[in-house]
């Protein structure tokens, strides 16, 4: 029996150890594959979760979610692991778990970048990108990372310097604050990453390029240009990762949704990163604002908010374009809701507010952080780690720099991912979000088949099919607008004792809508969707009226011979699932 504990990272081998045990301990919820390989030749491990007894996963509505995209971020896998245990071993204890795994499919890749994750919990090194050796390190000249003392940190060096631009703090002498322009006549200091320098003459310092290339969330093709190329990558889907994930998205049309867990900062990030909201259709942004306030309260008192992945992020400027992220490719390409999950805030655990209160993305560059917001970290770091996070100041004498001290933040288990005593925690803060979400995706059923004798062997079939779920079986006004969302089919299945007298054997009966679309906050007129006043909705008489949720279809039936004879009628949605329901006509 598999006994998962978070009271520390899992590296592959032990990851690949546990996923292969549930799926021997699960053979009939739980089945094991790999997707492709990592550069290094590491499987892309994924686990399919559904009760098999019910139904095939592919035609099921599925939920995607994958951990560990890029090295340094190992929580996400820790959270996946978490899913993973929360949902085997709640299928038949828990209520709502066990309808999801009899109704739904659950793909859940812990390790994106297996290359990466591994340098990144075995070695001092923070840049491991994705594994990938890169060439322009072997000869490029500047400071690289390096942990120079030797302690298992790559953290900071000061260097004094009367043309520096940082001073000791005198409210703290571990922290460093910026000299002011007409500040003199102090001890000032530079302040560089720990490392050595390749090719120093005593003059400027620049900065070398990382060791290790690729692992990027900006490999994708989605509003890929050549000027917005990054981390190495020169093509979209340059790195197999990155093309094995989208291969399997293309081979599995039932997938309603995505989430990549990512660190850090405590949000819940949707689309698009790459244009503004004028580009998107209200309605999906609507929709995607309320599935992510249901995201902010599964947090609990952390409040993590829901934020768009552009004005709250980025400055989208038309001069740089900015290269779509795996979740942008997953709305616009294949038109389903996807978000990226930053875990872990160690600024709210001391105290600074969420990521909205305390000022957004300004807050994240130490320079921008005010004294009394560094000296509420460190009080913190004081109090819950023992002072463990951050290393005191200490001289060390630099084979090229000389006299220096080293010291800092320790920010691989402090500000990128959880010190691991708050890692339990913060994957069962975050690993609710999907589950809840998969509740919400679409469920095509076959409500009522009703034969209807004529006689002399005729008969009327009435069919009438439901969508059961919460958001419409084309998921998203997006996935309309690229011609990508496949209308629900009803097709009958039978043998050649049935003649079908009227109406095609297979038909289209458009999109069906869910609950989605009585959402406050938005109604419908003839000119397109607008923002509602409090408390008016998409439907009633502020929009669509009555039941949208149903669609009906009917057939003139010939049996012959005067027989009995079986027809199956077969419901499909690419996104809903597949339903069927059995008749007996008798001639």
């Amino acid at each position: 029996m598999v006994e998962l504990t978070f009271d520390r990272y899992h590296g592959f081998d032990e990851m690949t150890e546990i996923l292969e045990g549930f799926a021997a301990e699960y053979p009939g919820l739980c089945e094991l594959y790999s997707i492709g390989w990592s550069s290094a030749g590491r499987e892309l491990w994924l686990v399919e979760l559904t009760n098999k007894s019910t139904g095939e996963a592919e035609e099921k509505p599925a939920v995607y979610v994958d951990g560990n995209t890029h090295a340094g971020e190992v929580t996400g896998k820790e959270v996946c692991l978490w899913m993973i245990d929360r949902l085997l071993k709640g299928y038949g204890e828990d209520d709502e778990i066990t309808g999801l795994l009899n109704t739904r499919c659950f793909y859940i890749l812990p390790c994106l970048n297996p290359d990466g994750s591994e340098l990144y919990l075995t070695t001092p090194y923070k840049r491991t990108g994705g594994g990938i050796p890169n060439p322009e390190f072997e000869w490029k000249q500047g400071l690289y990372e390096e942990d120079v003392d030797g302690d298992g940190f790559i953290t900071q060096m000061r260097v004094q310097d009367p043309n520096g631009d940082w001073r000791v703090s005198e409210e703290d002498l571990r922290i460093m604050v910026k000299r002011r322009p007409d500040e003199f006549g102090g001890s000032y200091y530079r302040v560089y990453g720990e490392g050595f320098i390749r090719g120093y003459d005593g003059g400027e310092i620049k900065m070398a390029p990382t060791r290790w290339i690729g692992g990027t969330n900006r490999n994708w093709p989605e509003r890929w240009k050549p000027e917005s190329r990054a981390y190495g990558a020169d093509l979209p889907l340059d790195e197999p990762e990155a093309r094995a994930q989208a291969d399997f998205w293309r081979k599995h049309k039932n997938i309603c949704g995505g989430l990549a867990f990512h660190t850090h900062g405590g949000i819940i990030v949707r689309s698009s990163s790459a244009v503004s909201d004028n580009e998107l259709d209200i309605r999906d942004i609507a929709t995607y604002e309320f599935i992510g306030e249901l995201g902010t309260e599964l947090t609990g008192d952390s409040e993590y908010p829901s934020v768009g992945g552009n004005s709250a992020l980025f400055t989208l400027d038309p001069k740089r374009p900015r290269v779509g992220t795996a979740k942008d490719f997953f709305f616009d390409i294949m038109g389903v809701y996807a978000w990226t999950y930053e875990l872990w805030d160690m600024a709210g655990h001391a105290g600074l507010g969420n990521f909205r209160e305390r000022g957004g993305i300004r807050f994240g560059r130490e320079d921008n952080r005010s004294l009394e917001e560094n000296l509420k970290l460190l009080a913190w770091n004081d109090e819950a780690l023992g002072g463990e996070g951050f290393s005191e100041w200490t001289p060390f004498d630099h084979l090229q720099l000389g006299p220096v001290e080293i010291g800092g933040w320790k920010d691989k288990f402090t500000w990128r991912n959880p010190p691991t005593k708050f890692l339990a925690e913060e994957c069962a803060r975050a690993g609710t979000f999907m589950i809840a979400y998969a509740a919400l995706s679409p469920l095509t059923e076959i409500v009522e088949v009703k034969a209807e004798s004529l006689g002399a062997g005729l008969h009327k079939l009435s069919v009438v099919v439901k969508n059961r779920g919460f958001l419409p079986t084309n998921i998203t006004e997006q996935a309309k607008k690229a011609n990508i969302a496949k209308p629900v089919t009803l097709e009958l299945m039978h043998g050649s004792d049935v003649e079908v007298l009227i109406n095609a054997e297979k038909l289209e009966v458009g999109h069906v809508e869910g609950r989605s679309d009585k959402l406050p906050g938005r109604f419908y007129t003839p000119l397109g969707p607008k923002k509602a006043p409090p408390g008016r909705y998409f439907g009633g008489m502020w929009g669509r009226g009555g039941d949208s949720s149903s669609k009906a279809a009917e057939w003139l039936l010939r049996v012959k011979d005067g027989g009995e004879a079986e027809v199956t009628v077969v419901a499909s949605s690419e996104k809903g699932g597949v339903d069927r329901e059995t008749v007996t006509l008798t001639g």
